[in-house]
């Protein structure tokens, strides 16, 4: 699976000086870091409440993603094709 985590570069409760991201990154097999850049637009930690800022990398991400279904579960496209 992938893991795409999001913060800010303005974050105060994260901020990436400590390292810890990259450090926790490289333990993730396909973990990836998308850096908001800091502007006059974004608001430090609240910045990931914000889709316009995260939502083009999100969708993306989910292009991508492989598509499998749990079992004993139905889609919601298969329901649809079913009626």
């Amino acid at each position: 699976a992938a893991l795409l985590a999001i913060n800010s570069a303005d974050d105060e409760r994260n901020p990436l000086e400590t390292g810890i991201m990259e450090r926790e990154l490289k333990r993730v097999k396909n973990g990836m870091l998308y850096l908001i850049p800091a502007s006059d637009e974004t608001r430090g930690h609240g910045t990931t409440c914000l889709a316009k800022f995260w939502k083009q990398p999100v969708a993306e991400l989910l292009e991508t993603a492989p598509h499998r279904f749990m079992r004993g579960r139905r889609s919601a496209m298969h329901h649809a094709k079913a009626a």
